[in-house]
């Protein structure tokens, strides 16, 4: 069984998985410093055993932002999808604090692991105890609560996709409209997987025509007589426009069949 614990003081199961990572594997010298005493401490526990660590502070004099670090899994337990769920688990607790963007400083030989997880490379590499290093931010997934509210609030269906394909939100009413499919479940899931050939490489072109400029930004792809409504892809991108994923919109065509002001009863 799975456990995640959150400590506001390093603990001695995060201290060993660092020793054993960082220090004996890497050859990192200078492990642990007075971030560790700010910071909190996040341990996943299988059936009782730690087997990955991270760290999370809030960073106030440099990039003004939640900041994870120190990320680790033991070697025996790597393959696992550890380090995502750890990821997952201190975003989470950033989004309860309020945090709209989260940054870390990855290992050059890191970078796809954290890209595929949402963060995107800021500036240029700098050296770490002769390892490069570069910084990573996250505002993609960091969906806070009154964006989200939108969202799930929305009477279409809304699918959110990173750039890898897969599904990483999807909003109540599209959980009821894909439920024969597996609905909630297909969140992690490549979307690729949910449609046939023609139609991935439909998507797959769509894709490379919003990273072809940032002005291409949403595209008509479909209509669906039957529900009366229009079908479109649109682009995600961050504060600097570089695309970050995508989503499907759907915009009905029917006239609104609710009363002016009837506050009797709510729409969703």
């Amino acid at each position: 069984m799975l456990q995640m614990r959150l400590y506001e003081n390093l603990p001695q199961d995060a201290m060993c998985i660092r020793e054993k990572v960082f220090m004996e594997e890497q050859g990192f010298c200078q492990e642990f410093d007075e971030i560790d005493e700010i910071a909190l401490h996040g341990v996943l526990y299988e059936d009782e055993t730690a087997v990955a660590t991270a760290r999370l502070y809030f960073d106030e004099k440099e990039h003004k932002c939640f900041v994870i670090g120190r990320l680790a899994v033991v070697r025996e337990y790597r393959g696992k999808h550890y380090g995502e769920k750890m990821l997952a688990f201190l975003e989470e607790e950033v989004c309860r604090r309020g945090g709209t963007s989260i940054g870390l400083s990855a290992q050059k030989q890191a970078m796809n692991f954290y890209k595929k997880q949402g963060f995107i490379a800021k500036g240029d590499f700098y050296m770490d105890e002769e390892c490069p290093h570069i910084w990573m931010q996250k505002e993609e997934k960091m969906l806070n609560k009154m964006f989200q509210s939108i969202i799930d609030q929305d009477r279409a269906a809304v699918v959110i996709c990173d750039l890898t394909h897969k599904i990483v939100y999807m909003n109540p009413a599209a959980i009821r409209n894909y439920e024969k499919w597996g609905g909630e479940a297909l969140v992690g899931k490549s979307l690729m997987k949910c449609h046939n050939q023609d139609s991935c490489e439909k998507i797959e072109k769509i894709v490379a025509w919003f990273l072809q400029s940032e002005k291409n930004n949403m595209i008509y792809i479909d209509r669906n007589e039957k529900e009366n409504k229009d079908v479109y892809m649109v682009a995600l991108r961050d504060s600097d426009k570089r695309l970050i994923g995508y989503y499907e919109k759907h915009e009905y065509r029917n006239d609104e069949s609710a009363e002016r002001y009837d506050f009797t009863k709510s729409l969703v």
